[in-house]
C-alpha cells in the first residue's frame, strides 16, 4: 500500500490520506477511511466511515499519526493480553 496526503476537491477537510495503489482501477487515488463509533443523542450507538483528513496538510498528517498511535497501542494491548 502506497500512501500519500493529497488535497482533493472537498470543501470540508480537503486534505486526505489516500491509497495510491489501484489508481488506474479507480481513476484516481482512493481515500483511506476508518470506522468511527459514537453515541448519537437519538439513535444511540452509531458507526460511520470517515476519511482520514484535515483542513491543512499538517492537520491531516497529525490525524494520520494519531490513528497510527492508536493502532500501535491496540496491538500492544493484544500482545500483553496474550
Amino acid at each position: 500500500m502506497r500512501l500519500a496526503i493529497q488535497k482533493l476537491g472537498y470543501s470540508s477537510h480537503p486534505w486526505r490520506l489516500v491509497d495510491l495503489d489501484g489508481e488506474a482501477d479507480y481513476a484516481g487515488p482512493q481515500q483511506v477511511v476508518v470506522t468511527v463509533r459514537f453515541d448519537h443523542p437519538t439513535l444511540g450507538s452509531t458507526s460511520i466511515e470517515e476519511a482520514v483528513s484535515g483542513n491543512t496538510k499538517a492537520e491531516c498528517v497529525q490525524t494520520a499519526l494519531n490513528l497510527l498511535g492508536r493502532m500501535i497501542e491496540l496491538r500492544r494491548q493484544e500482545v500483553a493480553n496474550g
